[in-house]
């Protein structure tokens, strides 16, 4: 324990003394005061005040006049008040005291820290007898009661060393575990465990020092700061704030273990973990959730470290994105579990057929364990993970055709996730460099599974339906391209498979407008939409439009919760940049966009679009967006400003990442791909599509892919002769164009 640490402990219990001696101080100046106790109750009666701790006092008395009793409380509690204390108080007799006890656990825990402050310690006794008689005369109804408390707490707060942002105090493994872990031994005439809990509290006063409040949630803001009050620095490849919580999570496992096992007393407690060999570690993984929990609790104890020494840098090692909700070890482990449950139970057509093709489970479970094991503040994770993960593979001794699938889903189990929200999918050279990439279905299956395991453990802005709808669509174009052997590469088929499918969903109308449609749309139309929206894409360019009309169609979207808008407008540059602005101005965000135009300079867009704000989005949402685009496009409002506008009615997001424009000119072999990371704001793709237009750079497909406050946009860009972006100059004056469009005004 550094000097700060036990400094600020030391603190919380002065705090505490100075309390005491103010309430003596003003109990003996009272007149004529007698047959009174003042007793402190819970955390203050435990001796400790943070700086933002309540101060619990108990008038107990015999049953005199209730003006006496408040004639007490008013002598000792607006003094209190006026220096700024939070006061809890009530006046109750011994009697009152053990039925009140008896009613509400809250107030029966608060006597097993009671203590006298001023006047009759008769009395004080008497009140703390009379409330514990209840504990004694019924221990194990108690015991239940505090387990059924515990349990409430963690479907609340959860587990302490699970939180990037925890409750010092109510999450499992927390202060209020500490005091529990008291409780039990008092309740069991037991020992009762001292030492446990110190960087907790500690943890605890910092944080409301530095934030000058009563905070106990020790958000990622102030990890920071509480890191350097109690004498943190960085070392050893992690930051202050890092180790700060490395150690908090250490600590709040040892709590959390100590208590679980005191109120797993007289029953079966967690069995050791002995680890012999890899295959011992598998067959833990494949155990299921009460053995999962075996390797959660064992990797406090440092026996997965023993066996895993490149378990020690990940461990207790914050994730500071804002899509992960899980340290880097528990994140790992979360992912093991739900690729074991996708392989016992897949839910969704693609599970079941991956599992299917699954047949040793050991490749997915190792992978799922080891795939973020670069996660050591490397520039690289993917790079150092798979290094570190073969070093661990061979000193495992693992069989080499598992290594060799082991390394495989470390190295590749971004690639399906990244490729599907950030780049084309109709574009089959990335189809087959993928496939390439895979090998074979085997592999296929084992990355799928570890994709979704790991979108799950990683939070919901990472396994949205959206999404995995990518991912299936892109596991399904690979597999189809693995199965036919040699990576072909037959556009002509493809387009004659797609052109077959459009006809086919426009049977029934006459078949010379179903021959003029099909001529005047780009092939990268024929590959890239539903067959099923054609017939409504086909109404929206019959006859000719004026030069600001806009027609407009609205349909359900492939998923839950999105809308298929299809836009219908004369091309011009800056199309893209007026729809998004209407969209934004509309409250409607966007997925993703694809732009196309006909023989006859008709552009057709297509946009996924789901509520920015809440899920339902109204008739009259509609009606606005379409009446804002009409009058964007014949300038007769001024989109900037309504986006402005709109934003100043909301606040703009704290720090976030860097903004980062990257170039890719090997991905395609007809686009440049320009991908723009930065933190997620209202009208971002309006800012974005209106700096391309202002370089005269053509948007031909756009994909948004939101990780919570963060965004990563990818465009499939042309100039305006339809040719790549070429040239050092170019390129320079594109990432500086779109490097202030993403930094906000």
């Amino acid at each position: 324990m550094t000097s700060a640490v036990k400094a600020a402990v030391e603190s919380a219990r002065r705090r505490a003394e100075a309390v005491d001696s103010a309430i003596r101080s003003l109990f003996q100046a009272a007149p004529g005061v007698s047959g009174v106790a003042i007793v402190a109750v819970g955390g203050y009666g435990h001796g400790e005040l943070a700086p933002g701790s309540d101060v619990d006092v108990l008038v107990v008395h015999e049953g005199r006049s209730l003006e006496t009793v408040e004639r007490v409380l008013r002598t000792i509690l607006y003094p209190l008040w006026d220096a700024g204390f939070t006061v809890g108080h009530a006046a109750r007799t011994p009697a009152e005291c053990a039925v009140e006890s008896s009613r509400r656990l809250e107030t029966l825990t608060s006597f097993f820290d009671a203590r006298l402050l001023a006047g009759s310690e008769g009395l004080c006794l008497a009140a703390k007898e009379a409330a514990l008689s209840v504990s004694r005369n019924d221990r194990a109804r108690v015991m239940d009661r505090l387990a059924a408390s515990r349990q409430v707490r963690l479907a609340r707060f959860g587990l302490l060393h699970h939180q990037l942002e925890p409750d010092l105090k109510e999450s499992i493994g927390g202060l209020r575990d500490v005091r529990l872990a008291e409780w039990v031994a008092t309740l069991r005439s037991e020992g009762v465990p001292s030492g446990e809990g110190a960087l907790l509290m500690a943890a605890r006063v910092a944080l409301q020092r530095s934030s000058g409040s009563s905070a106990n949630r020790l958000f990622a803001e102030h990890q920071e700061p509480v890191a350097r009050l109690l004498g943190f620095e960085d070392a050893d490849r992690r930051e202050a704030r890092d180790r700060l919580m490395r150690d908090l999570y250490s600590e709040a496992r040892s709590v959390h273990e100590t208590i679980g096992g005191s109120l797993a007393a007289g029953s079966a407690r967690p069995k050791a973990l002995r680890l012999g060999s890899w295959k011992d570690l598998v067959r833990l993984l494949a155990g299921g959730p009460d053995e999962l929990h075996v390797v959660d609790s064992c990797i406090g104890s440092r026996a997965l470290i023993e066996l895993v020494p490149e378990w020690d840098e990940v461990l207790g090692r914050p994730q500071r994105d804002p899509y992960h909700r899980y340290p880097v070890d528990v994140h790992l482990l979360q992912t093991a579990g739900h690729a074991l449950h996708l392989l016992r139970e897949p839910d969704e057509a693609f599970a079941v057929e991956a599992a299917a093709l699954v047949e040793d489970p050991a490749p997915l479970l190792l992978g799922a364990l080891l795939h973020d094991i670069g996660k050591v503040g490397s520039p690289s994770h993917v790079e150092a993970g798979t290094l570190r993960a073969g070093r661990a593979l061979k000193r495992l001794d693992v069989d080499a055709s598992v290594r060799d699938d082991v390394l495989f889903l470390v190295e590749e189990h971004l690639l399906l996730a990244d490729t599907a929200t950030r780049r084309n999918l109709d574009d089959q050279e990335l189809i087959d460099h993928v496939a390439a990439r895979v090998r074979d279905e085997r592999r296929l299956a084992m990355l799928y599974l570890l994709t979704v395991a790991d979108s799950t453990a990683t939070g919901p802005a990472a396994s949205t339906a959206w999404r995995m709808s990518l991912v299936r669509d892109l596991v399904a174009r690979v597999s189809g391209t693995l199965g036919r052997g040699g990576f072909a590469r037959d556009q002509a088929l493809r387009l004659r498979q797609a052109e077959s499918a459009v006809r086919e969903a426009l049977s029934g109308i006459p078949g010379h407008e179903i021959e003029e449609f099909l001529l005047s749309v780009p092939p990268s139309y024929l590959l890239g939409v539903r067959p099923e929206d054609a017939r409504r894409h086909l109404s929206l360019l019959s006859g000719p439009l004026d030069p600001d009309e806009v027609r407009v169609d609205v349909s359900a979207g492939p998923t839950s919760g999105t809308s298929t808008v299809a836009v219908a407008a004369r091309d011009r540059l800056g199309l893209l940049a007026r729809i998004a602005g209407s969209f934004a101005v509309a409250g409607l965000s966007i997925l993703s966009a694809q732009a196309f135009t006909t023989e006859r300079g008709t552009a057709l867009d297509v946009f996924q679009v789901q509520g920015a704000f809440e899920p339902t989005i109204t008739p009259d949402r509609w009606q606005r967006f379409e009446a804002t685009l009409r009058a964007a496009l014949s300038e007769e409002t001024d989109l900037t400003e309504r986006v402005r506008t709109l934003r100043a009615q909301y606040r703009r997001p704290r720090g976030g990442p860097r903004v980062s424009v990257r170039v890719d000119e090997a991905a395609s072999g007809s686009f440049s791909v320009v991908e723009v990371g930065c933190t997620d704001r209202l009208g971002l793709l309006f800012d974005l599509a209106q700096a391309f237009s202002s370089i005269e750079v053509d948007v031909h497909v756009a994909k948004v892919a939101t990780y919570g406050a963060r965004v990563v946009d990818v465009f499939y860009v042309t100039d305006r002769t339809g040719q790549k972006l070429v040239g050092a100059g170019r390129l320079t004056e594109l990432e500086a164009t779109l490097t202030r469009a993403a930094s906000g005004p």
